[in-house]
């Protein structure tokens, strides 16, 4: 086990990662080295979701606002149909639109949703191994 006092003590870092974290981190701020030592916190748990009912729960920003900037908002006159899996995005500003994949677990086909920018049959989560 290693001595050193800002190193957790079941942890065995080499003498170049050793170097590396304080070229990375600067000699300077050996303060927050300490951090290391502590013990971590309990985990949250938060049940597994996608994506999209999180940007649903967004009320005052839309998702495009939030993947490209506040300029930008889902509200908007769309001539034609846009690729399975993407999303319109207008600017406040000028009207510009741009597509963007829409976030995991939206909806396409009715029933199926969005994963990975592809349509896929929606089936119920796995419990990890």
């Amino acid at each position: 086990m290693t001595k050193h006092p800002y190193l957790w003590k079941h942890h065995l870092f080499s003498s170049c990662s050793k170097i590396m974290m304080r070229f990375s981190y600067g000699f300077e701020m050996s303060s927050r080295w300490r951090c290391l030592g502590t013990e971590p916190k309990k985990v949250e748990y938060y049940p597994p979701t996608l994506p999209s009912v999180f940007f649903a729960s967004l009320t005052s920003k839309s998702y495009c606002s939030v993947l490209n900037n506040p300029g930008y908002d889902r509200n908007c006159q769309l001539r034609g149909a846009l690729p399975e899996c993407m999303l319109a995005c207008c600017s406040t500003k000028d009207s510009s639109l741009i597509s963007v994949p829409a976030p995991d677990g939206h909806y396409c086909r009715g029933n199926m949703v969005c994963l990975g920018g592809k349509c896929e049959t929606k089936e119920p989560a796995k419990k990890p191994r």
